[in-house]
């Protein structure tokens, strides 16, 4: 099995659910049998914090294959966990292919490609709670405060923890945009 392949399995696994950046980074560089030190370093994380994610991974997989999943097993259970059949001889009666709604479905997008590193975010977590309670029931949030205190940084790692709730998260700077009112406008 490749770690393209893998992907894929883990992927089906999660259904709707996506990785965050790390997560990914660390599924991958965990099959190519790097430690989390080495992830983290080639990364610009804290050692501890990539353990963290790395258990927290394999944790969620392991609810979702019904077996204990760790770092040094988990592409043995990958492996038991994918179909022996190729995909173009899965049958037609399959219970998603029946449904016309799961043809329809969206797939999940994430842009965070602009987005500042929030690798070191500490605190604030009563505030990203109730950020996300508020995403999730309006429109638009808009944060407001002077510089320096933290609004981008608390609003990146809102945009990463929310984007298994949204089809599509995409960050963009407004940085160089038009005034507001030009904005709103057209």
């Amino acid at each position: 099995m490749t770690i393209e392949e893998a992907l894929i399995v883990l992927d089906s696994l999660l259904g709707q659910e996506r990785l965050t950046h790390l997560q990914e980074t660390v599924f991958c560089r965990a099959w190519n049998g790097q430690t989390y030190e080495q992830i983290a370093e080639s990364e610009g994380y804290d050692a501890d914090y990539v353990k963290l994610v790395g258990s927290q991974l394999w944790q969620t997989v392991s609810e979702l294959v019904g077996k204990r999943v760790t770092k040094s097993n988990f592409r043995v259970v990958l492996r038991q966990t994918s179909t022996p059949e190729p995909l173009s001889s899965i049958s037609s009666t399959h219970q998603d292919v029946a449904k016309p709604s799961a043809l329809l479905a969206p797939t999940a997008f994430s842009d965070l490609s602009e987005a500042p590193d929030v690798s070191h975010f500490c605190g604030r977590l009563e505030e990203l709670s109730e950020l996300a309670q508020w995403v999730t029931s309006t429109r638009l949030v808009t944060i407001l405060g002077m510089g320096g205190m933290g609004k981008t940084v608390l609003s990146v790692k809102l945009a990463e923890r929310s984007q298994s709730q949204f089809e599509f998260v995409i960050w963009r700077s407004l940085r160089d945009a038009p005034a507001s009112k030009r904005f709103w406008l057209t």
